[in-house]
């Protein structure tokens, strides 16, 4: 049976590449305002509920499959702001729920249908070694890491978790433009160790991804922010085990967000964003994800 399994994706690679579906192949999930400094002892719970609509496979820029993929998850995080040294630093945990399921269409043998449960814990920890309040500006640099704690299923592509570690690094540009208007520039990198036990017994390898997120902030009234926003990501390539798959994802994504504070320690927010370009990967057509935070 596993001579078989091994043929089978031996097959697939020579047409598609392997396929990474779940919320963290390409660039990590920034939103708007995210390096923004507060006080000390502040202390924040957000919950995140994200509903995802997948559709066509894409390879080299073309369409490959017509299946369709809908994701939805249930993400927890805490966050705790202090100060080290004179300067602001904070650190975080969130926990991914994540269910995902093929709705329609056709998607390469291997793939998988579904996937539900835990996805991989995330550990942040951002220090601000430049913050000039009375100037507008700030610069965050920040630390994650993804140890491989979800839930995985090694039959199959599609899971909730990577059973890999994952590490990225992030600087975490913000500025004042105006009384009303301020500016997100967070560059990413992100590196990958190997998962040793892919679909078919196989070794999974891939490259470093590089990414870009940017926001554009709109503040008219007391309580309320407007964003847009794109992010570019590059690099990802694999290889499974001597197959070089040449399949960087670059994927171009665009954001649309609001945010209303409720009460002085309570906000919700929603963001819409939506693949413009993906190369090698199934394109997001739509994606909502509503936030609800706690001050205390």
């Amino acid at each position: 049976m596993v001579v078989g399994n091994r043929l089978i994706v031996g097959f697939l690679i020579s047409v598609i590449n392997i396929f990474i579906a779940t919320f963290s192949f390409a660039g990590t999930e920034i939103f708007p305002a995210e390096y923004i400094v507060l006080p000390a002892g502040t202390r924040l719970i957000s919950a995140f509920y994200f509903h995802r609509e997948f559709s066509d496979y894409y390879v080299g820029g073309k369409r490959a499959y017509d299946g369709q993929l809908r994701g939805q998850a249930l993400v927890f995080a805490y966050t705790q702001y202090g100060e080290i040294l004179g300067h602001p630093n904070s650190w975080s945990i969130t926990l991914p729920y994540i269910k995902a399921e093929q709705t329609a269409g056709a998607l390469p043998p291997g793939f998988g249908e579904s996937a539900v449960g835990l996805s991989d814990l995330r550990v942040t920890y951002n220090f601000w070694p430049i913050y000039s309040p009375d100037k507008g500006y700030s610069l965050a640099v920040s630390t994650n890491v993804t140890p491989p704690t979800g839930r995985y299923d090694h039959d199959q592509a599609l899971n909730a978790g990577d059973n890999r570690w994952i590490l990225s690094m992030q600087l975490g540009w913000v500025e004042k433009l105006s009384e009303s208007l301020y500016w997100d520039f967070t560059p990413e990198w992100k590196r990958f160790s190997t998962n040793t036990d892919y679909v078919a017994n196989y070794r999974l390898r891939q490259s470093d991804v590089y990414s870009l997120t940017t926001y554009l902030r709109w503040q008219p009234i007391a309580g309320w922010e407007f964003s847009s926003g794109m992010q570019l990501n590059r690099g990802g390539a694999q290889r499974v085990d001597e197959f070089d798959l040449d399949n960087p994802t670059n994927q171009q994504r665009y954001f649309l967000a609001a945010r209303k504070m409720l009460t002085p320690l309570t906000f919700f927010s929603l963001r819409y964003s939506q693949d413009s370009r993906v190369d090698n990967d199934l394109k997001i057509n739509s994606d909502l994800v509503f936030r609800l935070g706690w001050f205390f």
